[in-house]
């Protein structure tokens, strides 16, 4: 899926391709970057701004960000684990301590339905955002 944030130093919109992990009526987000030890620039970007939107097959919502709590970040890894095996690996890889996130709905009563991300498609989206040997970007912020 798609994850739109505003750069905490340009306010211009950035879009990052992301892993979405269903999360109850929300969605979890890790900052594993394909097990780099760069953090990605989206991270920085929500933690200054936590709107943004997140897209997928054309549709879009709204969401405000937080930083999940340890017993969620814990939930939300071992979630997408399960959809994505390859996840497991990547705090090992990168050395570091991943960054994980909840995305609610901005509006009240908007559902982010985790129709949006259908399992089956993790390993489509991880293929088409990464190409072997591409060099990792830092990304602007």
């Amino acid at each position: 899926m798609m994850l739109t944030t505003t750069g905490a130093t340009t306010g211009q919109a950035r879009t990052h391709p992301v892993l979405g992990i269903p999360y109850g009526d929300d969605y979890g987000l890790q900052s594993g970057n394909f097990g780099v030890t760069a953090v990605p620039a989206w991270v920085h970007n929500l933690r200054a701004n936590g709107q943004a939107t997140i897209e997928y097959r054309g549709s879009s919502v709204d969401v405000i960000a937080r930083d999940a709590s340890d017993e969620e970040a814990d939930e939300i890894l071992g979630a997408g684990t399960a959809l994505f095996p390859g996840l497991a690996d990547y705090g090992r890889r990168a050395d570091r301590r991943l960054d994980v996130f909840v995305l609610r709905a901005a509006v009240p009563d908007a559902s982010l339905e985790s129709e949006l991300l259908h399992p089956e498609d993790v390993p489509e989206i991880v293929t088409r955002t990464r190409q072997p040997n591409q060099p990792e970007a830092e990304g602007h912020s």
